[in-house]
């Protein structure tokens, strides 16, 4: 069965995707999770929040059948983390399905939003009858409402007593408290904010004249420039100068020769194929990638086997799957000998797989057929 993933249309602006499972509309009557694995020594597990150590379940946004397929909707935690081409291996538990693929180029969202995993919830107090915490910020609110009514009682009547001779109103003890007089004299509750500062006002204001007065140099410069070009070539105005002051010869060509064209500088030859080749590979056996791998990129694109083939040998050990794919586009240009090539560079493949490496067995699984049948083995 080989699973299918693909850009969720329905939902232009990115981040969601289409996982289809042909054949298994049967398993959709059941919740479904997915969990996601690449192939590196630490941190190879996707999370919620990343690539971590442990497995990770995650939830589809959405799961549902058409005609005989089930197709289960991912969300951009996972189409936003992972990368193109990256190869991964893609499990579902619950139907016992794991499948080695590469990460198709899928359009990630802009916004990531809120984790998508099981929801956190509040474990319940021990004691049954313990009352919830109190709320420190509607304490606080309503501390200042008592300030305030206390101060407001206190401007309008002072301090009223009862028949006892005692203060009534426990609003008005809490006014006489200092700390809420000094609060209620420096920064009362009704006193606009403080908007920016004079200081800095004035700043901003000089460094914008400053930057006009830049900009109108800078263009009077120019303009005198351009005015003493002009004269050079044409000679200055009947009006220019001082009257009686001799006028200056005019320096501009003239006739025939101010309209013929100046001659073209012929263009450095280009180099073919074989020379940037053998460019490429002087430059790799000095060590110079950044010039080599340029070099060879050109070729290739340009229907030169050799250099595809020099490229495949390159990325062997860097890209193993990358390898394998400039491998079948080297035997389709037609370079010479491309069995003998394939033989090499799968054996070493293999090699690598003999020795446990993992990368190189999924690019083999990934690409192993279609590179065996361009080079028609």
């Amino acid at each position: 069965m080989a699973i299918e993933i693909l850009d969720d249309e329905t939902r232009p602006s990115g981040g969601y995707a289409l996982l289809r499972l042909p054949g298994r509309a049967a398993a959709g009557q059941r919740p479904l999770s997915v969990s996601i694995r690449r192939f590196r020594q630490s941190d190879a597990c996707l999370g919620p929040r990343g690539w971590q150590s442990g497995e990770h379940a995650f939830r589809p946004v959405a799961q549902r059948t058409e005609g005989r397929d089930l197709v289960l909707v991912l969300g951009p935690q996972i189409v936003n983390v992972v990368e193109e081409y990256d190869p991964v291996a893609l499990r579902i538990p619950e139907l016992d399905v794991e499948e080695a693929l590469r990460w198709p180029p899928l359009t990630p969202s802009l916004e990531m939003p809120p984790d998508l995993g099981p929801a956190r919830t509040e474990e319940p107090p021990d004691d049954g009858s313990a009352a919830p915490a109190p709320d420190e910020s509607a304490d606080e609110s309503a501390d200042e409402a008592r300030q305030d009514a206390g101060a407001e009682g206190r401007e309008a009547g002072g301090n009223e007593e009862t028949a006892d001779g005692q203060v009534g109103d426990e609003e008005t003890v809490r006014v006489e408290d200092p700390a809420v007089e000094r609060l209620r004299t420096t920064a009362g509750p009704d006193e606009p904010r403080p908007g920016m500062p004079a200081w800095l006002k004035v700043g901003v204001l000089l460094v914008f004249l400053l930057l006009v007065a830049g900009a109108a140099f800078a263009f009077r410069e120019n303009f005198h420039g351009i005015r003493d070009d002009v004269l050079a070539l044409f000679g200055p105005d009947e009006g220019d100068g001082e009257p009686g002051a001799p006028r200056a010869p005019s320096t501009a060509p003239s006739g025939r020769a101010a309209t013929e064209p100046s001659p073209a500088v012929a263009a450095p030859p280009t180099p073919s194929p074989a020379e940037r080749h053998a460019q490429a590979l002087q430059a790799l056996e000095t060590g110079n990638i950044d010039r080599a791998v340029p070099l060879l990129r050109r070729n290739s694109n340009d229907g030169y086997g050799p250099s595809t083939l020099r490229l495949a040998e390159y990325f062997l050990e860097r890209n193993p799957a990358e390898a394998m794919r400039l491998l079948a586009k080297a035997c389709g240009q037609g370079v010479a000998d491309r069995a003998t090539a394939y033989d090499t560079i799968i054996g070493k493949l293999r090699d690598r797989i003999s020795a446990g490496d993992s990368v190189a067995q999924v690019a083999e699984a990934v690409e192993g057929e279609k590179t065996a049948a361009a080079c028609g083995r």
